[in-house]
């Protein structure tokens, strides 16, 4: 059994631009075909308009993102949006796939 923590690494009011980085902490036994990562989503107006995933450790940009941009779903700074970030636990068994959420987080931007 994996287990795992995430908390957001900077305090405060965080707006369009930042760069948000996250603490986590994972233990138990991993599958040698296991990865451990995280998933930001964050939404205006229940809609999803940001959303990244990488490894522990890296800085997500809380920026428009080019591939939504081109879908037409953008990222306002002028208005506030949510935010999730999950710590993601995946391993592969043969054919099969399983994706365990072990945290969450959620933070917010505020309007600029």
């Amino acid at each position: 059994m994996v287990i795992g923590d995430i908390e957001l690494s900077k305090v405060g009011d965080l707006k369009y631009g930042d760069w948000v980085t996250f603490d986590t902490t994972v233990d138990g036994k991993f599958s040698p075909k296991s990865r451990i990562y995280i998933q930001v989503l964050g939404s205006q107006g229940g809609k999803i308009v940001y959303q990244w995933s990488a490894d522990p450790g890296f800085s997500f940009p809380l920026v428009q993102q080019d591939g939504l941009a081109a879908l037409g779903i953008m990222f306002d700074p002028s208005q506030s949006a949510g935010f999730v970030a999950s710590l993601i636990y995946r391993e592969d068994k043969g054919q099969q796939t399983v994706i365990t959420t072990l945290d969450k987080v959620e933070f917010s931007t505020v309007p600029i």
